[in-house]
């Protein structure tokens, strides 16, 4: 309860990039922005937030849409194997943009 604000802002931030009417590339691009202004340790609440409760039906998909967790120190989490379970997050959760277009077999240019 103590950062539950904190992360319904940082969701707002994620859900107002994803649906704005930007270009999907803009997109991609202002949630960099915004990715990058998280440390380690956001990162690695983020990573639990996403997984739970209202965090898993709103801000995981958005996690995994744009790639929040690429910088994750998994050293940070409770336990590193955590990062490798599919349970959790898809593989696009950790990836930067070209890397999630191969994921999903998008050339770069489309």
């Amino acid at each position: 309860h103590i950062l539950a604000h904190y992360f319904r802002v940082l969701y707002h931030i994620f859900k107002f990039i994803d649906t704005s009417r930007l270009s999907e590339f803009d997109k991609t691009i202002y949630a960099n922005i915004a990715r990058a202004q998280l440390s380690s340790y956001e990162l690695c609440l983020l990573f639990y937030n996403g997984i739970y409760g209202e965090g898993k039906e709103g801000f995981k998909p958005l996690i995994e849409k744009y790639g929040i967790l690429k910088h994750l120190d998994t050293n940070l989490l409770l336990h590193p194997n955590h990062r490798e379970n599919r349970m959790f997050y898809n593989e696009s959760a950790f990836l930067g943009r070209s890397g999630r277009a191969k994921l999903h077999g998008i050339t770069e240019t489309e």
